[in-house]
């Protein structure tokens, strides 16, 4: 068989890069801040840091998970204040009540709504497993207010078992009630929930008082226990048997609490990984329960106990809160819009499932859309674009584009990981917000920064090697690479007769040699160019067909069939030339090769 042919690697290096056309290492940080439900803070991150890894300038992103009550507080600010905010943005499973959207609201300022994502919440319980029913607990909303209330205080209560025959606990074994402190949006959920479900309850003491509802809310503090956060919930309930507590349905089910079954409005007890929630903001919409318009009050907003098969009855439509007037935030207020268009865009909404909450119907993404091409931005701060899985020559590489072909090695590292366990939930946010509050508390001002572009085949040696420079390093050091394959690494190493052929990173990376064209393009403009190799690899062609049809030493071809095969001069594997050299072959009949192949320029 003829040799493989080796691709040889260079990275092309202008003598005197300082020319860089335009003089990146002076971008300042850009910062956004926010704080609120801890529901969907795994999400904020994991999307936060997808936008730090996508930027050519460095972003500092942060998000506070103190709850929903709290983020709006924060966001509406105080009379000393002038009811400023303190964050950028807050966000809220619950919509911003009547009081702090008037204050807000003050002098003429507008607030808008914007809907991010749908999410159950759910009640979770700590009862042995072997002493639980087959289908386990199941509740409905009237013994779920008297367990609440205290008004049922065993597990082993006649009113329990009567639902639950099988259930087996020892006599008179105390159920532990649990509740969230301050202001939670899921507090909310539970006990509007309840009032809402049993209001119409012709047994009195199932009924659950309108006037104790919201975000905070009266216990019996003797016999009940309160605990600050979802993890504080969550950790309640893995330490203590015999426990009852509510938490968004995600955070639960990723620590493996047990659920309790619920009744929806139709009668049917369901667990929310059951639940349709998507049909239940349909209905909502459906009911015109959701304001036309984004800057009004969303006060009496609620998607609670409503009717469907598949509806669950606890389901939250979380907010960001945001001033439509954002000019008065800078670079901020579109480096906000670019991060809300994230979370709402099919990348971000296709990851809800992982944290199990669900997308937006699209009716919400289209007024979402309008609302955000109301806000009103600083006229001279940089706007920002997107690249996304579709590369964008010379565009891609602009300054202010959040890229997906930009990542570091870890995440590369943790996509390699999800695959390989099912269900990996990295988490670096917390590593990034110690080491920028590190960088921030020295005496350094200077961030160092370095940029690329070009070839996907070293892509993940690149990003390890710039991790363990960026760890290694004593000073803060910013390195990207943007994996668009060598041609356009090319294109944007050389520039163009616009930019008078300047670089548009500090290097090119490429698995062949500039084509002479390039090459004289750049040079007659009055540069050096080196061709630096720094690694050799080999180009292998790979197939699919089936193992059990081909021999123990799998298919081989000489130059001449493959080139009939790119070519389609022979277009089915049973051709008597492949047989010829594959005389164990055995595929069907007439089988069709389908060649795959590369679009742009590509090594």
């Amino acid at each position: 068989m003829a040799p493989s042919r080796m691709a040889f690697a260079c990275l092309a290096i202008i003598a005197g890069a300082a020319m860089l056309a335009h003089a990146q290492d002076e971008h300042p940080i850009y910062e956004l801040h926010g704080s609120g439900t801890t529901n969907p803070s795994k999400y904020f991150w994991k999307v936060m840091d997808m936008m730090e890894e996508q930027a050519k300038v460095p972003l500092f992103m942060t998000y506070r998970a103190v709850g929903s009550s709290t983020g709006q507080k924060e966001f509406v600010g105080t009379a000393e204040n002038g009811f400023e905010s303190l964050n950028h943005f807050g966000a809220g499973d619950i919509p911003m009540t009547q009081a702090r959207y008037d204050q807000a609201t003050q002098g003429g300022k507008e607030v808008v709504h914007v809907p991010f994502l749908l999410g159950p919440i759910a009640v979770f319980h700590s009862v042995p497993s072997g002493e639980l029913p087959t289908v386990g607990i199941q509740l409905d909303a009237c013994l779920l207010s008297k367990i609440f209330s205290r008004e049922i205080k065993t597990w082993d209560d006649p009113a329990i078992m009567a639902q639950n025959p099988t259930l087996n606990v020892p006599a008179n074994t105390n159920i532990k009630v649990v509740h969230r402190t301050l202001g939670s949006s899921s507090t909310s959920g539970l006990t509007e929930y309840l009032a809402t479900a049993t209001k119409d309850n012709t047994d009195t003491t199932c009924v659950w008082l309108e006037s104790n509802t919201g975000s905070t809310v009266e216990w019996n503090d003797d016999e009940t226990f309160g605990v600050f956060g979802s993890g504080g919930m969550a950790e309640f309930l893995a330490d203590n048997d015999y426990a009852i507590g509510y938490l968004d349905a995600g955070h639960g089910h990723s620590l493996n609490l047990e659920e309790i079954a619920l009744q929806n409005k139709d009668g049917r007890y369901l667990k929310s990984t059951d639940a349709d929630i998507s049909a239940t903001a349909a209905v909502a919409l459906t009911e015109n329960r959701i304001p036309a318009t984004s800057t009004a009050s969303f006060a009496d907003v609620n998607l609670y106990d409503l009717p469907g098969t598949n509806s669950w009855p606890i389901t939250l439509m979380s907010y960001f809160y945001i001033r439509k007037d954002l000019t008065g935030l800078g670079a901020s207020g579109p480096l906000l819009k670019a991060f809300v268009e994230y979370v709402l865009s099919p990348t971000a909404q296709n990851m809800l499932p992982e944290f199990l909450f669900s997308k937006l119907p699209q009716q919400l993404l289209d007024m979402n859309a309008a609302t955000l091409a109301a806000l009103q931005l600083d006229p001279t701060a940089p706007t920002w674009d997107i690249e996304g899985s579709s590369t964008r020559p010379y565009d891609g590489a602009a300054t202010y584009v959040l890229s997906e072909k930009r990542k570091s090695y870890a995440e590369v590292e943790r996509e390699q990981l999800t695959r390989a366990i099912s269900a990996v939930s990295a988490d670096v946010s917390g590593l990034r917000t110690a080491v920028a509050a590190s960088q921030s508390q020295t005496a350094l001002t200077e961030i160092f920064a370095l940029h690329g572009s070009g070839t996907t085949n070293p892509s993940k040696f690149f990003w390890k090697l710039m991790d363990m420079m960026e760890e290694q390093a004593k000073v803060p050091l910013f390195m990207t690479y943007r994996a668009v394959g060598s041609s356009t690494g090319q294109k944007e190493f050389v520039g163009t007769e616009e930019n008078g052929f300047n670089q548009l990173n500090h290097f090119g990376a490429g698995d062949i040699p500039m084509t002479q064209a390039r090459y004289d393009q750049v040079t007659d403009a009055g540069h050096e160019v080196v061709h630096v190799p720094f690694l050799v690899g080999p180009i292998a062609v790979f197939h699919t067909v089936p193992a059990n049809l081909s021999s123990a030493a799998g298919i081989e071809l000489d130059a001449c069939l493959l080139s009939k095969i790119l070519r389609r001069v022979i277009t089915t594997w049973d051709h008597a030339d492949i047989k010829a050299l594959n005389p164990e072959l055995n595929v069907p009949a007439n089988t069709n090769i389908k060649v795959a192949h590369r679009t742009l320029g590509s090594s």
